[in-house]
């Protein structure tokens, strides 16, 4: 499967998806053999939200104040939905 092309963003990779890759992190393939499209975006949301949560507040820090508070306002929400689980 061939990796989706790489573009830079404010010196860090991001994945064709919007994804962003802290330096030495990678992408891990799950094969998506026998997943539909509804099950690959489902997947693809839970990477994507599990990333945010785990972004470095330096990192967070960098980014424009618009991205900045959006990223803030996600995290937590995500933090209270867990709770709240």
């Amino acid at each position: 499967m061939q990796q989706p092309p790489m573009q830079q963003s404010m010196g860090m990779p991001v994945m064709n998806n919007g994804m962003i890759l802290n330096p030495g992190q990678s992408v891990v393939s799950t094969g998506n053999v026998g997943m539909n499209d509804l099950q690959m975006q489902e997947a693809q949301k839970s990477q994507l939200l599990l990333q945010v949560l785990n972004l470095p507040q330096q990192t967070i820090d960098m980014l424009p104040p618009e991205q900045r508070n959006h990223v803030l306002a996600l995290k937590q929400q995500l933090l209270l939905q867990t709770r709240q689980s």
